[in-house]
């Protein structure tokens, strides 16, 4: 079983909606995995499947569950608009864009033709997308892939805050 959950509350979100992954596996008697967070987000397509079976339809498939950034007003932004972003300057030949907490950011950003208006550019950009947020340019030689030999664009460095629950039952993972 599929469901798409908020990040914050672990409730289920509407159709259409985009929240994080979580999987129930009756399949397995050994060890049933019960609401298992996959560390994705995603969202059901309001729709169903043009097949016409009744069962849900992923709609789209948004990234990472630490790559979604939390503005200071509770919003949450994906972190892979920063990618969109990128691809109008040539001379940004990698970058990652780290949120520390929820008003400060680090875009650290890797050009081997140095080119300072387009790298304050591209630091403008992701700003103005992240509204609240103080973003601060850092050039590098290179950057590093993480623990996991995977190279992260966008990371969210802490964990989401947790919302106040509407009454039900407890999700874990």
């Amino acid at each position: 079983m599929l469901e798409i959950l908020d990040p914050r509350t672990l409730e289920p979100v509407p159709a259409g909606q985009t929240g994080v992954v979580a999987v129930t596996d009756l399949h397995n008697f050994a060890m049933p995995r019960l609401r298992w967070l996959l560390g994705d987000t995603a969202a059901l397509s309001p729709d169903g499947c043009p097949c016409g079976l009744p069962e849900p339809v992923l709609q789209e498939l948004g990234g990472r569950e630490d790559a979604l950034f939390l503005l200071p007003d509770g919003t949450l932004v994906h972190g892979n608009f920063a990618g969109q972003l990128s691809r109008k300057y040539p001379s940004v030949a990698k970058f990652q864009l780290v949120q520390t907490d929820r008003r400060h950011a680090v875009l650290r950003l890797v050009q081997p033709e140095p080119d300072a208006s387009g790298a304050e550019s591209f630091c403008r950009e992701v700003a103005a997308m992240l509204p609240g947020v103080d973003v601060q340019l850092a050039l590098a030689d290179h950057l590093e892939p993480g623990p996991s030999g995977k190279f992260r664009c966008a990371v969210r460095a802490f964990d989401l805050p947790a919302a106040p629950r509407s009454g039900g039952g407890a999700s874990s993972k």
